[in-house]
C-alpha cells in the first residue's frame, strides 16, 4: 500500500462523530450565520472532532472567513480551547481578516504579525501564552521567522488561498511546526498541477507525505493519473458550495452586454494596426494594441495632449456609453464598481470622471495596502458621497469586500474569465441585500468581441488574430433605445432614465448653441470628416510602432 492508499483508507475509515450544531456561538456578535454557513460550521466541527484536516472551498462570496471565525468561536466557547490559532493569508487580505475578527468576535485577542525585522522582534517578545488567541500573518513571515513560530504548539493553522504558498513555506511548516489541526481555504477549484496538489496534501497529512518525494512518486506513476488520484483524495475531506446551490440566500446576479460601435478614428487605427501584422512573433503585442484602441484611441497615441471636452467620449464608443449610463445609475441611487485592465485606462477614466464631477475612488496594483483599506472603508460608508470605485481587475479581485455596491461595469474583459468572476464577487456575496447587475462593454467587429467569445470557446492567440481578419457577419451595436431597458431594474428607473435622456439632449443642444454653433449637433461618435488636421498628424507621427 503506497502513501496515497494510506491517506484514502484513513479518511474513508474514520468514525465520523457528527456533532449537531443548531445555533451559532453566543460570542459571535457581528451578525447571523445563514443556513448553509451554519451547516458549514457543523462540517468544520465534525472535521475537528474526527481529527480530519480538510479544505473549505466554497465559491467566492459565500463567507468562508465568517465560517472559520465561527469555528474558532465555537472551539473557544464549547470546547474551552483558547488557541493558539494561526491564520496565514496573503498580505493584501490580512487587514480584511483583522476587520472581520473585530466585527464578529471583538473580545477575542489577536496579534497581526507583520512589519520589518525590528517590529516583528518586538511582537515576538509579546507572544506570551494567554496574551493572544489568534495570530494573523503571511506566508512569507512564517518562512522568515520559522525558528520562532516552530517553538509554539499551534492548535489550528488555517491557510487562506493555500495554493499561493510557495514550496519553501510548505517544507518549513510540514517538517518543523507543531500543529494539531489544519485547514485550507480556497475559492478556486483545485486543478491537476502536481507540485501544488502535493504541497497541499503534504500540509494536510505531513506524517504520511513527508516519507516520500513527489518526484520519486511521479517516476513510479503517470503524472496525469497521479493528479487524478490526488484530486479524488482531496474530495474525501472537502466541502464546496456554489452560489447556485444556495441561491435563495445569495442575491441574484444578472449580466448584460452592451455592444459598442467604434468611432471613425478607432476604426482607422484598428484597421491600420490589423493590416500591419505580418510577423507572428508580434502577436501578443498586436493583441494588446488592438484591445487598447477598442478602449480609447487616445490610449494608443504617444504623448498626445488632448482637450478635455465632449470629444473625449465622442472618440470612443465605450466612453460614449459611460457618459450616458453613469449619471443614470448614480441618479437611481446605485453604487458602481468600474473595472478595467490597465493603469493607462484607469488614468484616462479618472480624468473623465473628474471632468464629469463624479465622486469616485480608485485602486490599482500600485496602491499601498493602507490606502486600499481606507478606500474600501470610504466606499462602504453610506454617508460618504463616493458612488464609483474605479479598479484594475486583478487588484480588485481579492481581499476586498464591497457589499454595498449593486452594479459592476466591466469596461474591458480580462483574458482569463476567472479574473472577471473574482472581481464581480467583490460585490456578489453574502451581506449584499440587492441583486447585482453586471454590465460588460464590448467593441463590435473587433478582437475584443473575439475575446468575449473566447471566454466561452477557447482559442489560441494565432487563431484569435486570424479570426479577427475574417470578414464574416458583422455585429450590430446595441441600439440607443435598448440601453435604458438593459440598465433599468424596474419601470420607475426606465421612466427616470428616459426623462434624463430628454433633459441631456436639451442641455447639449443649448450648450452647442452657446458656443456659437449654428449647425445641428454632431453625431454621438466622431466621424472622419470632422477630425482636425492636428489630430491626423498626431496619428501618423505618434502611433505605436507595429
Amino acid at each position: 500500500m503506497n502513501v496515497i492508499d494510506e491517506i484514502e483508507s484513513y479518511l474513508t475509515s474514520r468514525i465520523h462523530f457528527a456533532e449537531n450544531v443548531t445555533e451559532q456561538p453566543k460570542m459571535l456578535v457581528g451578525g447571523f450565520l445563514t443556513g448553509y454557513q451554519l451547516k458549514g460550521l457543523q462540517w468544520l466541527v465534525s472535521q475537528y472532532n474526527n481529527k480530519i484536516n480538510g479544505i473549505l472551498a466554497d465559491e467566492m462570496g459565500l463567507g468562508k472567513n465568517i465560517q472559520v471565525i465561527s469555528l474558532l468561536a465555537y472551539l473557544i466557547e464549547s470546547k474551552q480551547l483558547n488557541g493558539p490559532f494561526m491564520i496565514v493569508a496573503p498580505l493584501s487580505i490580512l487587514q480584511a481578516w483583522s476587520s472581520e475578527l473585530e466585527r464578529w468576535v471583538p473580545k477575542v485577542s489577536k496579534v497581526v504579525y507583520t512589519g520589518n525585522p525590528q517590529a516583528r522582534k518586538q511582537l515576538q517578545e509579546e507572544f506570551v501564552p494567554g496574551n493572544f488567541i489568534i495570530c494573523l500573518t503571511t506566508f512569507d513571515f512564517v518562512t522568515k521567522d520559522e525558528k520562532f513560530f516552530s517553538k509554539i504548539m499551534w492548535n489550528y493553522m488555517i491557510l487562506d488561498e493555500g495554493y499561493l504558498g510557495k514550496s519553501k513555506f510548505f517544507q518549513t511548516v510540514c517538517k518543523q511546526f507543531q500543529i494539531e489541526h489544519r485547514l485550507i481555504l480556497t475559492a478556486t477549484p483545485l486543478r491537476g498541477d502536481l507540485p501544488s496538489l502535493w504541497n497541499l496534501l503534504n500540509f494536510l497529512h505531513p506524517s504520511s507525505f513527508n516519507r516520500i518525494d513527489v518526484k520519486e512518486l511521479s517516476l513510479q506513476q503517470d503524472s496525469e493519473q497521479l493528479c487524478i488520484r490526488l484530486l479524488k483524495v482531496f474530495q474525501l475531506a472537502l466541502l464546496r458550495r456554489l452560489k447556485c446551490d444556495v441561491e435563495q440566500e445569495v442575491p441574484r446576479k444578472v449580466e448584460k452586454v452592451i455592444l459598442c460601435d467604434m468611432s471613425a478614428i478607432q476604426k482607422k487605427m484598428y484597421n491600420d494596426t490589423l493590416n500591419s501584422i505580418s510577423n507572428l512573433q508580434y502577436q501578443l503585442g498586436s493583441i494588446l494594441k488592438l484591445r487598447t484602441i477598442c478602449n480609447h484611441p487616445y490610449l494608443a497615441l504617444k504623448d498626445l495632449k488632448y482637450p478635455m471636452d465632449r470629444n473625449l467620449w465622442r472618440a470612443s464608443g465605450k466612453f460614449h456609453h459611460l457618459n450616458k449610463i453613469l449619471p443614470k445609475l448614480i441618479a437611481a441611487g446605485h453604487k458602481i464598481l468600474l473595472y478595467t485592465q490597465t493603469v493607462s485606462s484607469i488614468n484616462l477614466l479618472s480624468e473623465f470622471l473628474s471632468f464629469k464631477g463624479i465622486q469616485f475612488l480608485r485602486m490599482d496594483g500600485s496602491t499601498p495596502t493602507a490606502e486600499r483599506i481606507e478606500s474600501v472603508t470610504k466606499f462602504n460608508n453610506p454617508d460618504l458621497p463616493y458612488t464609483v470605485f474605479l479598479l484594475s481587475t486583478r487588484a480588485g479581485g481579492r481581499g476586498i469586500n464591497m457589499h454595498l455596491s449593486d452594479t459592476v461595469i466591466m469596461f474591458d474583459s480580462d483574458t482569463n474569465p476567472e479574473s472577471d468572476l473574482l472581481a464581480q464577487s467583490r460585490a456578489h456575496r453574502i451581506g449584499s441585500n440587492k441583486p447585482l447587475l453586471v454590465i460588460r462593454l464590448v467593441s463590435i467587429n473587433s478582437i475584443e468581441y473575439k475575446l468575449y467569445e473566447k471566454s466561452k470557446t477557447p482559442l489560441d492567440e494565432h487563431s484569435l488574430l486570424i479570426s479577427s481578419k475574417k470578414t464574416g457577419l458583422e455585429q450590430e451595436p446595441t441600439r440607443e433605445e435598448e440601453i435604458n431597458c438593459i440598465i433599468a431594474r424596474n419601470e420607475n428607473e426606465r421612466t427616470l432614465f428616459q426623462k434624463m435622456d430628454e433633459e441631456r439632449e436639451q442641455q447639449e443642444l443649448a450648450s452647442w448653441k452657446d458656443e456659437g454653433n449654428t449647425d445641428p449637433l454632431p453625431p454621438p461618435l466622431t466621424t472622419e470628416t470632422e477630425l482636425p488636421e492636428w489630430y491626423l498628424k498626431t496619428l501618423h507621427q505618434t502611433f505605436f510602432d507595429t
